[in-house]
C-alpha cells in the first residue's frame, strides 16, 4: 500500500509504479470492508494492541505483516482519528529502529522489505482529506521528521533508496501542484526533506531525475521551492569552487533557512561528505533542474520570479566572490586542490586545475579566476531571457537579472566575446531607452559603477545616445531616492566626466554639465557631496576651449558655498571649500580662464569671509576661506594689482587678525600678499625631463665668498649685503639677500659708469623702489655741519666723525648724480653714474643703503647693525626654516600586479610608453649635481641620497617624486628607503602580463605600505588611466577611488591630490612664526651690541662705512 496504490480502483489496475515491488496480497481491510466504521474499529484495536504488547507477540513475518495491514491503514483514516495515526507513527518509528521502543525480531531478517513497506504506508498520510488542517499538518510533519531521521541514521539498500525517492515524488507532486492550505504549510519542510533524501541517495537514475524535473516545473508557484533549491544549488556551487580554486572547505555545506510554520525549525547547516565526482554530478543536475524549467518560462507570481532570479544571481555571485578575493592586494598561496580519485577524466581535469595555479605562481599564466565568458556560457542565455522579460509585474525579477549581468561584466575576468557584449549592451540600452521602470534602471546603475573603465565599445553607445546620462540625472534629482542608491551614480560620473572631451561632440559635454549642475543643487548627503564636488573640479580642469562653460561651473561651485549652513553641514561646507581652493591650480594655465572670472571669485570669497566675522565666528572655516582666497590670488597674481581687489583682500586679512585663533593665519596671508604677489617668479614645474638647465651663480649665493654686512630693519627685515668691489674693484656689484617673516628674497645690483664720450650705460640693477617724497635738504657748509654735529657728540665720536669727513666729501659729487635719478612714483629705478673717479670712492653697498633711504634720520633709528658668530648662527637657523613645505612621494613602476620589491627596485630594460609619457608631468629631473644650487637647497638631502628625482614646486610647496626608474642605482636601495619619508605612495600598475586583470598589486601587503595612502594608477586603452586609492576611505581630491582620467591630465591632478592629502596649510603659518621668533632673537642681539657702543650713529656708520676688509 502506498499513496497512489491504495484505493480498490487503483489497486485493481495492477499498474504498479517503477521502483516499487507489487504486492497483491495486501490492502486487506479495503477488500473486506466497505464501511469506514468497522475499518476504524479494527484499526483502533490492532494499533493499540501492538503498541501495548511485547515484541514477542509478533514472532513471525506473517504476524508482522498482518499487523501492518491495520497499522498502515491508520494513515488513511480521517483526521479526527489523529490519536490512532499518532500511535501508528510511534510504532513505525520503533520498527524503523530510530525510536526508543522495541520491534519484532523478524524485521531484522528482511530490513529492506519492511522499510519499503513502512515508507509506502507513511505516504498515505499525505493525501488531502476533510478535517482539521492544522492537525493534519502536524501529523505530516511528524512523518517527515521521521523520514529525515531515518535517512540520516540508517544505511539503506539501493532498492530502498529508489523506492523512497519514488514514494516521495508520488506523495509530493499531487500536494505541491495545488495551492491548498495543506500544501502551503507543508511545502518548506517537504521540499527540504525531498532534496536531502535526493542528495543522500546518490541516485544516477535518469528516470527519477526526469520525473523530478517534470514534477518540479509544476511547483513553481511555491516560493519555498526556490528557497530550498537555492540552498542546495548554492552549496553545491561552493563545493565546485573548492574543486576549481580551493577557496572553500571540501565538505558540502547546505544552509537551509528557518521554517516558522507549521512548526518552528531553526536555520540548519547540513554537512554532507561528497566526493568531487558526486559534487560535480549533483551540481549539474540540480542547476539544470531549475534553469531548464524556467529558461523560457516565467513564474506567474512576481515574488517567486524575483526570488528565482535572485537565487540564480547568488550562484553566479559565488563565482564572482572568487574573483574579488583573488584580485585584492594579497599574494596567491597555492590552494589545496584535491585530485579526484576517479573517473579518469575528472582526475585529469583536477590535475589541470592544479597546473593552472602552479603556472600562475611561476608567472606563466593569467590569474586563475572565473571569466565573464565562462559564466555567460553557463548562465547567460537564462539571464538574458529574464532580463528582457516583458510586463510590469516582472520588473523585480528583470531587475535582479540585469543586475547579475552587470556584476558579471564588471567583476569577472575578461576579455569578452563580441556575442556576449552585443547582447549585454543591447539589453542595457533597451532598458534605459524604453519606458522601463525606474527599478530596472536603478539596478543597472547600482551594479555598474566601474562599467565604463572596462573600455567596451558599447559604452560609447550609452554615452552618445544620452541613455546613461538621463538615467543618472533622474536618479540624482529624485528626492525620494536614498543617498545609498544615488552613490553608484557618482562613481559612474567619476569614470566619464574627464573623458567627455574625447568625443569631440557637444552632446556628451552638455549632458555632463547638466547632471553636475543639477546634482550640486540637490545633493545633501556628505559622502555623495564629497564625490560630486571633486568630480566637478576634475571636469572644470578638463575644459580647454569653452570659456563660458568653465566660468559657469566655477561660479556655481562658489555660489553653492553661500547656500550651505556651515554649522549644520560642516563636512559639506569644508569639502566644497577644499574644492574651490584647489580649482585655481587646475585652471591657472588655461588661456580660457578670464580675468573677470577670477575677480568675481575673489570678490565673493572676500564677501564670504566678511560675513563670517561675528559673535559665533567659526575659526576653522575662516582660516580655510583665507587660504582659498590666497590660492586664487597666488595663482592669478595680476588680479591683485587691481586696487579694489587689493584693498578687499588686505581688508579681510587685517580684520581676521582680531580673532585669536585665526590671527596667525591672517597675518601670514597679509605678509604673503604684501611680499610675494607681483614678483612674476614662475615655479619650476611641468617641464620635460631633460629641459632643466641652470647656469646662474645667483642660485648658490650661500657659497659666495664675498665681504658681507647684516642690517636688521625695524626688527622685521634682515638685509645681508655682499660686496664684490673690494675683491674686484672693476666690478662693483652688491648681492642683496632680504629675509623676513614670509621667506627670503635675492637681488643683484651692479653700477655701470658713464663713459668718456658722453654715452650713458644703464645699470644691471633693476629694483622696484618706492622713494621718499620728502624734498631733499640742501647741504650746509662744512663748518656749519661740524659745529652743529659737535654739540651732541662725545670726544670719541668727534674724532670718529673727523675720520669720516674726508670720505663724505668724496661721496658728495656721486650723491649729486643720484638726486637727478630720484622719482616720487613707483617704478623701476635705473641708476647711472658719472665716469668712475680714479681715486677710492665709497663702495656700492653704501650707495644702496643710501638709495633705499635707510640712512635717513627717520629710518636709521630702526636700523640695527649685526655682526659676530652668534648672529651668523641665528641667520643659519633662519635659513633652515623651510619657505615651502617639502613633500616626498615615491612613484613605483610595477610591470605586473604580482611584482615583488626586488622587481620594483631592479633596473629593468623596459618601461611602458604610457609611463614614460606620464613621468615628465611630475616635474623636472634633478640629479646629485644640482645640490649646489640654492633653489634646491631643501631637496639636496634627497638628491644626495637617491642620486636623482623628479621635482616640481608651487608657491607654498616643493614636491620630490622618488622614482626608481630615474635613480642611477636603485637596486642598492630597499623599499623602506623609498617610502619612509612620504605619506603617499604612487604605484603604476602596468599589468603587462594580463591587461584585463583587476588585480590590486601585492606590494600593498608589504609592511611599510600598510601605513601609507597608496594611489594606484592603472593604464587602460585610449590613453586613459584608472585610479584606485587604498585604503578606500574618504580622501581629499581631486583624485578619488575608481575614477577614470585622461593621461594628459594625470600629472596635474596627481600633484594636487598628493599636496591636498598632506594638508600643508598650517605648516606655512608655523614657519612664519618660527622666522619671527628668530628675527626677535636677532633684534635682541643687536640691541645688546648697540648698548656697548657710543651711540646709534657711531654704530651704523662704523658698520656701513668701514673700509677694511669684511669678515
Amino acid at each position: 500500500m502506498y499513496v497512489s496504490h491504495f484505493t480498490l480502483e487503483d489497486f485493481n489496475r495492477n499498474n504498479h509504479a517503477p521502483f516499487i515491488k507489487a504486492r497483491p496480497n495486501t490492502n486487506v481491510l479495503n477488500h473486506l470492508c466497505q464501511d469506514i466504521v468497522p475499518k476504524v474499529e479494527i484499526t483502533r484495536h490492532i494499533v493499540a494492541s501492538v503498541r501495548r504488547r511485547d515484541r514477542a507477540y509478533l514472532p513471525t513475518h506473517f504476524h508482522v505483516q498482518w499487523a501492518m495491514e491495520c497499522i498502515g491503514f491508520a494513515f488513511s483514516l480521517p483526521i479526527e482519528y489523529h490519536s490512532i495515526i499518532s500511535t501508528a507513527i510511534e510504532i513505525y518509528k520503533d520498527w524503523l529502529n530510530i525510536g526508543d521502543g522495541e520491534r519484532p525480531v523478524c524485521i531484522e531478517e528482511d530490513e529492506g522489505f519492511y522499510q519499503r513497506e513502512i515508507i509506502g504506508h507513511l505516504s498515505l498520510l499525505f493525501v488531502e482529506r476533510p478535517g482539521d488542517t492544522h492537525k493534519h499538518v502536524e501529523l505530516c510533519v511528524e512523518v517527515l521528521i521521521l523520514l529525515r531521521d531515518f535517512i540520516r541514521l540508517k544505511t539503506l539498500e539501493e532498492d530502498t533508496w529508489k523506492c523512497l525517492l519514488k514514494i516521495m515524488l508520488l506523495m509530493s507532486h499531487p500536494l505541491l501542484k495545488s495551492i491548498s492550505a495543506l500544501a502551503q504549510d507543508l511545502c518548506p519542510l517537504l521540499l527540504k526533506t525531498l532534496f536531502e533524501i535526493w542528495l543522500r541517495s546518490n541516485t544516477r537514475d535518469k528516470e527519477l531525475w526526469k520525473e523530478l524535473q517534470t514534477c518540479s516545473s509544476a511547483w513553481l508557484h511555491h516560493i519555498w521551492l526556490i528557497y530550498q533549491w537555492k540552498a542546495v544549488a548554492h552549496g553545491l556551487t561552493q563545493r565546485i569552487n573548492a574543486m576549481l580554486y580551493g577557496e572553500e572547505p571540501p565538505t558540502l555545506q547546505l544552509h537551509f533557512l528557518r521554517i516558522s510554520k507549521p512548526h518552528d525549525e531553526p536555520p540548519e547547516t547540513l554537512l554532507l561528505h561528497f566526493s568531487l565526482e558526486q559534487s560535480l554530478y549533483f551540481w549539474y543536475r540540480f542547476l539544470n533542474l531549475m534553469l531548464l524549467n524556467t529558461r523560457d518560462k516565467i513564474p506567474t507570481d512576481p515574488d517567486v520570479h524575483k526570488e528565482l532570479v535572485r537565487s540564480v544571481a547568488t550562484i553566479t555571485d559565488s563565482f564572482l566572490e572568487i574573483a574579488e578575493k583573488r584580485t585584492v592586494a594579497k599574494g596567491l598561496v597555492m590552494p589545496n586542490i584535491v585530485t579526484a580519485s576517479g573517473p579518469q577524466a575528472l582526475a585529469e581535469l583536477t590535475r589541470k586545475f592544479q597546473d593552472t595555479h602552479f603556472h600562475y605562481l611561476w608567472g606563466l599564466s593569467r590569474l586563475p579566476i572565473p571569466s565573464a565568458d565562462g559564466l555567460l556560457n553557463m548562465f547567460g542565455g537564462w539571464l538574458f531571457f529574464h532580463a528582457n522579460a516583458e510586463g510590469s509585474y516582472n520588473e523585480f525579477g528583470r531587475a535582479e537579472a540585469i543586475g547579475a549581468l552587470c556584476r558579471i561584466m564588471c567583476k569577472a575576468g575578461g576579455p569578452n566575446r563580441d556575442e556576449f557584449l552585443g547582447k549585454f549592451y543591447r539589453t542595457i540600452f533597451k532598458c534605459m531607452e524604453s519606458s522601463s521602470s525606474s527599478l530596472v534602471v536603478m539596478y543597472i546603475l547600482k551594479h555598474s559603477p566601474n562599467l565604463l573603465t572596462l573600455d567596451h565599445r558599447g559604452v560609447r553607445i550609452l554615452l552618445h545616445k544620452e541613455a546613461l546620462s538621463k538615467a543618472i540625472m533622474n536618479n540624482l534629482t529624485d528626492s525620494n531616492i536614498s543617498p545609498a542608491v544615488k552613490r553608484p551614480c557618482y562613481y559612474i560620473l567619476g569614470t566619464f566626466v574627464a573623458v567627455a572631451q574625447y568625443f569631440n561632440q557637444p552632446a556628451p559635454i552638455i549632458q555632463v554639465t547638466t547632471i553636475l549642475q543639477k546634482a550640486l543643487d540637490h545633493e545633501t548627503d556628505s559622502e555623495n557631496f564629497h564625490r560630486l564636488v571633486w568630480t566637478m573640479c576634475i571636469f572644470a580642469g578638463s575644459i580647454h576651449s569653452d570659456s563660458e562653460l568653465l566660468t559657469n561651473i566655477v561660479i556655481q561651485l562658489v555660489n553653492r558655498l553661500e547656500t550651505i549652513d556651515y554649522i549644520q553641514e560642516k563636512k559639506i561646507y569644508q569639502d566644497l571649500l577644499e574644492t574651490i581652493a584647489t580649482l585655481p591650480f587646475l585652471i591657472c594655465y588655461k588661456p580660457i580662464t578670464s580675468e573677470n572670472l577670477v575677480i568675481c571669485i575673489v570678490d565673493k570669497l572676500c564677501s564670504y569671509i566678511s560675513k563670517k566675522f561675528g559673535k559665533n565666528s567659526n575659526e576653522t572655516i575662516i582660516s580655510s576661506l583665507l587660504f582659498a582666497l590666497l590660492h586664487w590670488l597666488a595663482c592669478f597674481p595680476n588680479v591683485f594689482m587691481e586696487p579694489t581687489i587689493r584693498q578687499n583682500a588686505l581688508s579681510v586679512a587685517i580684520s581676521a587678525q582680531a580673532l585669536d585663533r585665526v590671527k596667525e593665519v591672517a597675518l601670514y596671508v597679509e605678509d604673503f600678499l604684501m611680499n610675494n604677489l607681483g614678483r612674476g617668479l614662475p615655479p619650476i614645474a611641468y617641464t620635460s625631463l631633460d629641459a632643466l638647465e641652470i647656469s646662474s651663480g645667483l642660485l648658490t649665493y650661500s657659497e659666495v665668498k664675498l665681504p658681507k654686512r647684516h642690517f636688521l630693519y625695524n626688527g622685521q627685515v634682515l638685509l645681508t649685503l655682499y660686496d664684490s668691489s673690494q675683491e674686484n674693484p672693476t666690478n662693483e656689484e652688491v648681492l642683496v639677500v632680504m629675509r623676513n617673516s614670509v621667506g627670503r628674497y635675492i637681488w643683484k645690483t651692479k653700477l655701470i659708469y658713464r663713459i668718456d664720450d658722453g654715452n650713458v650705460g644703464n645699470t644691471a640693477w633693476k629694483m622696484d623702489l618706492c622713494q621718499d617724497r620728502t624734498p631733499p635738504i640742501a647741504p650746509a657748509h662744512d663748518d656749519e655741519v661740524s659745529d652743529h654735529l659737535f654739540e651732541d657728540l662725545s670726544d670719541q665720536e668727534k674724532a670718529l666723525f673727523r675720520s669720516f669727513q674726508g670720505i663724505i666729501k668724496k661721496q658728495e659729487e656721486i650723491n649729486k648724480n643720484y638726486e637727478s635719478g630720484i622719482h616720487t612714483e613707483y617704478e623701476t629705478q635705473n641708476v647711472v653714474m658719472s665716469p668712475k673717479p680714479t681715486e677710492d670712492v665709497p663702495k656700492s653697498y653704501r650707495l644702496l643703503l643710501a638709495q633705499l633711504g635707510l640712512l635717513q634720520t627717520e629710518h636709521i633709528t630702526s636700523l640695527l647693525a649685526l655682526s659676530g658668530d652668534e648672529v651668523e648662527k641665528v641667520i643659519s637657523d633662519i635659513d633652515k626654516i623651510p619657505e615651502k613645505e617639502l613633500i616626498i612621494a615615491p612613484i613605483l613602476y610595477l610591470k605586473t600586479p604580482e611584482s615583488k620589491e626586488t622587481d620594483v627596485l631592479s633596473n629593468v630594460d623596459y618601461y611602458s610608453q604610457s609611463f614614460q609619457d606620464f613621468l615628465p608631468q611630475m616635474g623636472v629631473l634633478l640629479k646629485s649635481t644640482h645640490t649646489q644650487f640654492e633653489v634646491f637647497k631643501q631637496v639636496s638631502k634627497y638628491l644626495t641620497k637617491y642620486g636623482a628625482a623628479l621635482y616640481t614646486s608651487g608657491y607654498y610647496y616643493e614636491l620630490v617624486s622618488v622614482v626608481p626608474a630615474v635613480i642611477p642605482d636603485a637596486s642598492s636601495l630597499t623599499l623602506q628607503d623609498l617610502i619612509s619619508y612620504g605619506q603617499v605612495v604612487v604605484l603604476w600598475n602596468q599589468r603587462a602580463n594580463d591587461p584585463y586583470t583587476a588585480k590590486i598589486p601585492n606590494l600593498l601587503e608589504s609592511h611599510g605600505m600598510k601605513r601609507k595612502t597608496v594611489i594606484i594608477l592603472t593604464p587602460l586603452k585610449n590613453r586613459l588611466i584608472k585610479v584606485n586609492i587604498s585604503p578606500n576611505e574618504i580622501q581629499q581630491g581631486p583624485l578619488l577611488n575608481d575614477m577614470l582620467v585622461p593621461e594628459y591630465m594625470m600629472g596635474t591632478l596627481l600633484i594636487r591630490t598628493i599636496i591636498n592629502m598632506h594638508g600643508t596649510s598650517m605648516a606655512r603659518v608655523s614657519s612664519r612664526i618660527r622666522r619671527i621668533e628668530q628675527l626677535e632673537v636677532l633684534s635682541e642681539i643687536g640691541r645688546k651690541a648697540e648698548a656697548t657702543k657710543n651711540g646709534k650713529l657711531s654704530s651704523i656708520l662704523s658698520h656701513a662705512f668701514q673700509i677694511t676688509k669684511w669678515d
